[in-house]
């Protein structure tokens, strides 16, 4: 994906969830080149995602894979 990568999927997400917003619940736990982290979505109207209706609130949970000079290989989001 890379860094244009994720600039389009945050930017996609701006613009299919206007004025939503996204903070972190909890900082990001790592071991041996894994992550993860806890965020909460808001928006003012409906979030719809993966054809389930979460109403105006959507947490979820992010794993990441770094490489070994710590980049970020992948991540794997998943909602509610």
């Amino acid at each position: 994906m890379g860094v244009e990568g994720m600039v389009r999927l945050v930017l996609g997400t701006a613009e299919r969830y206007p004025g939503f917003t996204l903070r972190p619940i909890n900082g990001l736990d790592t071991h041996h080149g894994v992550g993860r982290f806890s965020w909460l979505m808001t928006a003012p109207g409906p979030i719809v995602a993966a054809g389930v209706n979460y109403g105006r609130e959507l947490p979820g949970l992010d794993f990441v894979e770094f490489t070994a000079d710590n980049r970020i290989a992948r991540i794997v989001g998943f909602f509610g």
